[in-house]
């Protein structure tokens, strides 16, 4: 190690010392060439001590006395756990407050009433939630063994309460026996704790569940039944030759078989979603699909003559794992004689080809096809429909998806027109190439019509479209809306071969509430179709300018319609039905093991907290300013567009959309900020030091440290304060390491309690830690391995033979093998199982979307796993550990609202009345009291610059002062008041919504005396009701955040979040200004703010979480920051015109894409039609292109072509072994970021510091 400069201190000034020593120490590689430094010895994925120490003497010294011997696992345990203890002593403070199994509590049985209730709900809908993208096959059809049920009720209610968040009651299936004689199926076996049938075909005769063929299962058969149905609506006669007579038989022999079908058709769809939850078997579904399509021939067209059209199958993979997963499928049960041939191409598929029915094509034969595939696109020859074509997704848009006719710009100064000629297309389409079935594997890779990958798919020809994922929502409902669009494709072709049809669906459904009329006509009448239009389904998930959120109201009303249409979508744990009446439940329980979920609510010192909230604050203060700066140029941008300004101010609005991007940049930077500060002051404190001195802790740079073999030491040294003396003891370093850490503080007090407990010669036991912050896993990657711990990342830079390595290393049980392992959001896990020796889940940090998060936790929640598995999900109170919580539940809010129907109603009451004991609390204590008394929702504490208490100076808008003591109008009486308003809250009721109770005012109605509620104290009155019931009316999330934004500018700059936030809760308990008694019934529902506290409570069930936030911004208490900081946030927030809700997630290159309205290029009031042609022209000329704003040659830098959750998708499988070259032409660098978090993708180091290579574009 070199010497460090003499003051820390210089770190945060750009220095030329700090800068070599930096670069030496970090970005240098570790010893010379040829030179014999031991420290190039590597011993797994653990520091070496002999890199350091030659004397015996002065390792044991340097490990306080301990015995190390390096290669002995019990020595390296104990010594840790030694080590562990001394560092948290120095932490007496620290509380570590784990809750979970939050149904466990004495409402239980001060709320069950009713005994046989919970029963009820347990077997209407019971689940344990799984969710996740996945690759499941049944390898070996063994029952698990398990611990039994607890057959107490709070488990019930909870596990019927997580059954919604993992399947939809409207996409459940047909029943199982009509499927199974359908099929003409026998049962072969019995699978799993619930004793599953296992069935088998003659149509699929190779699941026949003999000499180690799998067999289906029940959720499998239906699932085959009903995407053939959605397919051809009428399902096809199956024909088989029967071994006994061989003669051909047909499925349909007998008028109970022809009726049997009858009631199975289904609407004429073309295609569909296949959302199953992880491990349900979705490859084998669709491999066995593709065998009956192949075998019965019914993957055959006709042209427009009648003569049969052969055209081969397409699927699309999200990296080359998953792909030769695929292979492997296709060929163990699919015959040779019915797929004579699989075809890959891309990077990583190379070894697929080792098979000789595999046929492996570079990217040269991809553009010229070799001789001996030429028949694939003769559709004249029946070969061709027995070929399927894999590739990955990112190979398949960069090589298909094309953007021809490119304008110049020279327009003689006049504003461009649109230009037909400049349009993106597909190269196989222009070629005349056709498929007949496209799948995708992981759709939610296609959710982004502005994306290259969407484009590649949605110009394809195709008969019919298959979208395979667990998560069809990964980020929020809107992503719904580009898988619709791929799939209106064939429906809408079918419905104009019929212009009568057409023409009355046209006029009979113009607006989301004609969908209700579908209520009257048949499951399978083409009417149906209508729920995936486009046209109408933008109303209902594309959000406009205006609003924050999706309507949870209306997505319960009309989304459940396109579920039952589109979507298929169980749980390892729903219960189907085995006929039509519904006589008989069959669950899908026993195929996975019993989850439990944890929140660690992390607290510490008060001098922690003030150095945290210091670094918050200076942090916000920089977000806040990034987006006023936002809403300035989005005004601006906005004024632009509608003035239609001519070339020369076109140009000029580039350049400032450039310096949009640099704004959008910082916000970014902020939030990344937020993310490290709130898990590590010192690993913030590392990114300003190489920040401010040349370098960075981006991804490449992280790589770069990787490939230098960088180590804590070498780290820890930026951590030594000024005049500090380095540690001289391992247990001094680990104590600089962790001092300013409490994440990592809890994850070595975790591993202390469950990982380093083993007895001598007992199996190793295993941990698996979600991050988000690519410096953050390597730090704490660093830690755990100067601890002796065997520990590595899932990182980007690894080969696929590396990444393969280690994930057999974290499966094995081997004292030598991985111990810990870190995954990042943003690297790949789709096909990665890590389940076969681990049920610990720590998550370090939440991700944006609950979905990618679920899919992270459940890559050891797999089928074969032995073990209850336990998840701890990590949160740092006061911190943006509480916000991020809040964005994450907003997201996920409208989707689950769809699934407030039917059965499911009677949990969502349920939970609302077991919960009913907080709203209880909240009106019983002294805050509740007193907030009910005040109404008042500035900060207590906060004075102005004159030392008066600032509720008495607030300032309205127009200029008028309220002065005095508001409250003196009122008596002090508790929390009932006196009515002087036309009483609308009857005894006994729940207060209704904020929005209703306006419907039913009196206009002639005398205002009431004195208002409180102008706005001075946080909240706005009506001057016909009283002020109580208004200040305690019923609100969505969305509208109190409205109610936020209009406050007067002092309002919101005092504004308590904390008093909003108990002000939310009290509203659900008022009733005529009195505490309701009332239990809550199934019409209470149809209020959006009661629907979404019950789904809100759903999720904490899910998570183990004691509450959610509602929060605007990343506010937390900032009682212990500095007051000068604290005047400078309250007059950002004064100024501020949106919330984080508004913003779309910071996109430095995508500044259109800042507001969340994702129709951009039409509008909501328009009418289906109008709306398909504008979004026909989106797909076709882009966004930010020729159409609307003018050309620009391809060789500039275009508006940005996808986002970061379609580019990576919080699944990046970039990794070099899949990185694709491109063409030069191609080659360009572009910064995408949807989400805010984002800030850590990590890629390869080849990509670039600031940016990720356009590999698919």
């Amino acid at each position: 190690m070199g010497k460090v400069p003499h003051r820390r201190a210089a770190a945060t000034k750009r220095s030329s010392s700090w800068k070599r020593y930096v670069k030496s120490e970090l970005f240098t590689k570790y010893g010379k060439p040829g030179s014999s430094n031991k420290a190039k010895r590597e011993i797994k994925s653990r520091w070496d001590p002999c890199s350091r120490f030659t004397k015996t003497e002065d390792m044991t010294k340097f490990y306080s006395g301990h015995k190390y011997r390096l290669n002995s696992l019990i020595d390296r345990e104990n010594f840790a756990k030694f080590c562990i203890e001394e560092v948290l002593k120095d932490h007496p403070d620290d509380n570590f407050k784990v809750t979970g199994e939050v149904m466990k509590n004495e409402f239980v049985t001060e709320q069950s009433n009713e005994p046989e209730a919970l029963d009820n709900l347990e077997r209407t809908i019971r689940a344990d939630g799984q969710q996740d993208v996945d690759n499941e096959v049944y390898k070996d059809l063994t029952t698990r063994s398990s611990k039994a049920n607890d057959d107490e009720s709070p488990q019930k209610v909870g596990a019927a309460a997580q059954s919604i968040i993992a399947a939809s009651p409207n996409s459940l299936g047909p029943p199982v026996d009509p499927c199974a004689e359908y099929l003409k199926m026998t049962k072969c076996g019995q699978y799993g704790n619930s004793n599953s049938t296992i069935w088998k075909s003659p149509y699929i005769p190779t699941l026949d569940n003999t000499d180690g063929r799998r067999g289906l299962l029940d959720h499998q058969v239906t699932a085959i039944v009903w995407l053939l149905s959605r397919l051809f609506g009428d399902l096809p006669k199956l024909k088989y030759e029967d071994p006994d007579s061989g003669s051909s038989r047909s499925n349909i022999e007998t008028s109970s078989d022809e009726k049997n079908r009858d009631r199975l058709k289904g609407p004429k769809y073309f295609g569909g979603i296949l959302a199953d939850s992880m491990g349900l078997g979705k490859t084998l579904i669709t491999v066995a699909l593709i065998d009956l399509l192949i075998r019965q021939k019914l993957n055959v067209g006709q042209d427009e003559h009648g003569n049969p059209r052969y055209r081969p199958i397409l699927l699309i993979t999200p990296n080359a794992t998953v792909a030769n997963q695929w292979v492997q499928e296709l060929e163990q049960v699919i015959e040779q004689s019915v797929l004579r041939r699989i075809v890959v191409s891309g990077p990583g598929l190379e070894a697929s080809s080792h098979s000789r029915r595999v046929m492996f094509l570079d990217r040269g034969d991809f553009q010229c096809w070799p001789e001996g595939l030429k028949y694939m696109w003769n559709e004249n020859d029946p070969r061709a429909s027995q070929v399927v074509l894999i590739m990955t997704m990112e190979s398949w848009a960069s090589r298909t998806c094309l953007k021809e006719g490119i304008k110049d710009e020279d327009t003689n100064g006049e504003e461009e027109t649109e230009d037909e000629n400049v349009i993106w297309t597909s190269s196989f389409t222009k070629m005349g190439r056709g498929f007949s079935l496209v799948i995708v594997d992981e759709a939610y890779k296609v959710k982004n019509p502005d994306t290259k990958n969407w484009r590649s798919i949605h110009f394809l020809t195709r008969q019919f479209t298959l979208l395979i994922t667990a998560t069809p929502c990964m980020n929020t409902l809107t992503d719904l809306f580009g898988l619709a669009m791929l799939l209106w494709t064939a429906p809408e072709m079918y419905l104009e071969e019929d212009p009568y049809l057409a023409d009355e669906i046209n006029r009979s459904f113009g607006d989301l509430e004609d969908l209700e009329l579908l209520e009257k006509y048949p499951s399978n009448h083409d009417f149906q179709l209508v729920a995936g239009r486009p046209g109408l389904l933008a109303k209902l998930l594309c959000k406009t300018s205006n609003t924050r959120t999706h309507d949870i109201n209306m997505t319960r009303k009309y989304l459940k319609y396109f579920e039952k249409l589109a979507m298929l979508k169980r749980s390892p744990s729903s219960h189907l039905y085995s006929d039509w009446e519904s006589t008989k439940s069959i669950s899908l329980e026993g195929l996975f093991p019993k989850a439990e979920n944890y929140t660690v609510d992390i607290s510490v010192a008060e001098a922690y907290n003030q150095k945290y909230q210091k670094k918050h604050i200076d942090i916000l203060i920089e977000y806040l300013e990034c987006l006023a700066a936002w809403e300035v140029s989005s005004d601006k941008k906005q004024e632009k567009e509608d003035k239609k300004e001519t070339k020369k101010k076109n140009k000029k609005g580039i350049k400032k959309e450039e310096g949009d991007e640099e704004k959008n940049a910082s916000m970014f930077h902020a939030v990344r900020l937020l993310q490290l500060a709130s898990s590590s002051l010192d690993v913030c404190d590392i990114d300003t030091i190489m920040t401010l001195n040349g370098s960075s802790t981006l991804a490449p740079k992280v790589a770069e440290m990787r490939e230098n073999r960088v180590n804590i030491l070498r780290l820890a040294q930026f951590l030594i304060p000024p005049n500090g003396t380095r540690p001289d003891t391992h247990v001094g370093w680990m104590k600089l390491v962790a001092q300013n850490s409490p994440v990592l503080r809890y994850i070595l007090h975790y591993i202390n309690e469950n990982i380093l407990t083993r007895k001598e010669n007992g199996p190793i036991k295993k941990l698996f830690i979600i991050e988000q912050n690519v410096m953050l896993a390597f730090y704490y990657e660093l830690v755990l391995q100067f601890l002796g711990i065997e520990c590595r990342t899932m990182h980007a830079q690894l080969s696929f033979e590396e990444r393969q390595t280690l994930i057999d290393s974290f499966n094995s049980n081997d004292n030598d093998s991985c111990q810990v392992l870190i995954q990042l959001y943003s690297v790949g896990f789709a096909g990665t199982n890590l389940h076969k020796n681990c049920s610990r889940v720590l998550v370090a940090a939440q991700s944006h979307s609950l979905q990618v998060q679920w899919q992270a936790i459940y890559r050891v929640i797999r089928v074969g796993q032995m073990s209850d598995v336990t998840v701890h999900r990590v949160k740092f109170t006061n911190s943006f550990h509480t916000f991020r919580e809040s964005r994450q539940i907003e997201k996920i809010l409208p989707e689950l609202g769809a699934r407030a129907q039917g059965e499911t109603k009677k949990v969502l009451v349920q939970l609302l009345n077991l919960f009913q004991y907080e709203i209880r609390n909240a009106w019983e204590s002294p805050e509740g009291q007193k907030l009910m008394k005040e109404m008042n929702l500035l900060e207590d504490d906060e004075n102005d610059e004159d030392g008066e208490p600032a509720p008495k100076k607030i300032k309205l808008e127009n200029g008028a002062q309220c002065g005095g003591n508001v409250e003196n109008t009122k008596k002090d009486k508790g929390v009932t008041f006196m009515k002087n308003h036309r009483n609308t809250y009857l005894p006994g009721k729940h207060n209704t919504d904020v929005t209703s109770s306006s419907s039913s005012k009196k206009r002639g109605q005398e205002a009431i005396e004195h208002k409180t509620g102008d706005g001075s104290r946080g909240w706005f009155a009506d001057p016909f009701e009283s002020d109580i019931n208004v200040f305690l009316a019923l609100r969505t999330r969305d509208a109190y955040y409205a109610e936020f934004i209009k406050l007067p500018r002092k309002s919101k700059s005092l504004f308590s979040h904390e008093k909003n936030n108990l002000r939310r809760l009290l509203s659900y308990g008022n009733s005529g200004e009195e505490l309701s008694t009332s239990p809550w019934s199934e019409d209470d529902l149809e209020k959006p703010a009661v629907l979404e506290r019950a789904l809100e409570l759903m999720l904490r069930v899910r998570l183990g979480a004691s509450d959610i936030a509602m929060l605007p911004f990343p506010m937390i208490d900032f009682s212990a920051a500095d007051a000068a900081q604290r005047r400078h946030l309250q007059r950002l927030l004064a100024e501020m015109k949106h919330t984080d809700q508004d913003i779309d997630g910071p996109a430095p290159v995508a500044s259109a894409k800042d507001l969340k309205e994702p129709l951009r290029c039409s509008n909501v009031n328009k009418s289906p039609t109008e709306i398909e042609k504008d979004l026909d022209k989106q797909a076709k000329f882009g966004e930010l292109d020729s159409h609307k704003k003018g050309a620009t040659k391809m060789s500039e830098r275009q508006s940005v072509d996808f986002t970061l959750d379609d580019y990576f998708d919080d699944d990046n499988d970039s990794h070099a072994f899949e990185a694709e070259e491109l063409p030069k032409t191609e080659d360009r660098v572009v910064v995408v970021f949807e989400e805010e978090d984002e800030s850590d993708l990590d890629v390869n180091p080849a990509d670039g510091a600031e940016g990720v290579k356009d590999s698919s574009c």
